[in-house]
């Protein structure tokens, strides 16, 4: 695919996600499968915040925590959802890490040879480009938005799993808290 065209995907697989869900709801099946939902407890709530952090998965995440807190406290839901989506989220950053940022290095010396090398380096290293990447990506993480642009700006900066995890954990906890509290 030419790289317009994945302009409206992410858009797109969210209005999926939402019609999939609201069709699940009017499934006696799906209805089943929730309710059910609330007898796996804290293995539902992991559940939950790993369907959380996909664009796709979004609204299935958000249908299971809120049938989860009827049987759960809303702060034990939070904190392992929270784990959920972290698992999910380290899984995606490993793989950013691992082979996109190969593909980033290479655009990264191409651009050096039209501008020259001096200043591209010293546009990407200045402190402020930094943390830049980590704090937008942070930022998109905590907010009930799908988690890939944000996990792919961390993944392309130097953050360390550790790091990132805290940070995961941090802005789901947070973003999961919001939706559990308001709508739950």
């Amino acid at each position: 695919m030419k790289p317009h065209h994945h302009k409206n995907t992410n858009l797109l697989l969210f209005i999926l996600g939402v019609l999939l869900a609201f069709l699940l709801t009017r499934s006696s099946l799906a209805t089943e499968v929730l309710t059910h939902l609330g007898e796996l407890k804290y293995a539902g709530a992991f559940l939950g915040g790993l369907l959380f952090i996909s664009t796709f998965t979004l609204p299935l995440g958000v249908m299971v925590l809120l049938t989860l807190t009827q049987t759960l406290p809303a702060t034990a839901l939070v904190l392992v959802a929270g784990l959920g989506a972290v698992t999910g989220d380290l899984a995606a950053f490993q793989l950013i890490k691992a082979k996109i940022r190969n593909d980033v290095d290479i655009i990264y010396r191409e651009i050096e040879t039209l501008v020259g090398k001096n200043h591209v380096k010293k546009i990407i290293h200045t402190k402020y480009f930094a943390w830049t990447l980590p704090v937008v990506g942070a930022f998109i993480m905590a907010t009930p938005l799908p988690d890939e642009l944000g996990v792919s700006l961390m993944g392309l900066s130097d953050m360390s799993a550790r790091k990132f995890a805290v940070i995961s954990w941090l802005s789901h906890t947070i973003g999961i808290a919001i939706i559990v509290t308001t709508l739950g």
